[in-house]
């Protein structure tokens, strides 16, 4: 049983992580700010998701707590799928750079850390999805692997493009690029079906848990 797959590849797909280490990448001192901007991303993954795991063992069987659950995802997914409706058809134009995405490519290692816990450890959209997969790993009867697997997806993508970096030639830079401004065009899209796929599994998680 490996549901937790599917909330792990939500934060593994986030538009805005991607998007920052694919700047992070191209710029100068790539490898450095990249692998601090890493460190802090797996560790603002790692450590909420413990945290959860711990907290879902001890509020597995408990039926008032699990109806608790239930509800919050519910509301979690109704909140994202609004969230997700009002930011990707609202009135900004499609491929304009966020400003914080521009001011990184002058960022040193300690911004990109700080940038990384905010996107992860601090940003309610994977916190809720960390939540989420706890509760389906725990669900597996196998927690420990299961959250160390949700880990693994979670930090997937980000991990992939740092280790692309490290082993790939300086010309790797110009398909960095692309890619970058590829996310950037597109990630008000890649947000709006992202947050709607990730609303309608919390909703649908919470009224299979009641």
């Amino acid at each position: 049983m490996h549901e937790w797959i599917a909330p792990a590849l939500g934060v593994a797909v986030s538009p805005l992580p991607v998007a920052a280490m694919l700047l992070l990448l191209g710029g100068e001192r790539a490898v450095a700010k990249g692998t601090s901007f890493w460190g802090a991303w797996v560790a603002g993954v790692a450590v909420p998701t413990a945290a959860f795991v711990l907290l879902a063992e001890r509020l597995d069987g408990n039926e008032g707590a699990v109806r608790v659950i239930a509800v919050g995802e519910i509301a979690v997914g109704i909140v994202l799928i609004s969230v997700a409706l009002w930011h990707g058809l609202g009135g900004a134009r499609s491929g304009r750079e966020p400003a914080w995405l521009l001011a990184l490519d002058r960022a040193g290692t300690g911004r990109a850390a700080a940038l990384a816990l905010l996107l992860s450890a601090l940003n309610p959209k994977n916190l809720a999805l960390m939540l989420a997969g706890s509760l389906l790993a725990v669900e597996t009867g196998d927690e420990e692997l299961a959250a160390l697997g949700f880990v693994l997806v979670a930090v997937s993508a980000v991990s992939a493009l740092l280790g692309w970096r490290v082993l790939a030639s300086r010309s790797s830079t110009a398909p960095l690029e692309t890619l970058r401004r590829g996310a950037a065009r597109h990630g008000r899209a890649a947000g709006l079906v992202l947050g709607l796929l990730i609303g309608v599994y919390f909703g649908l998680d919470g009224l299979r848990r009641l």
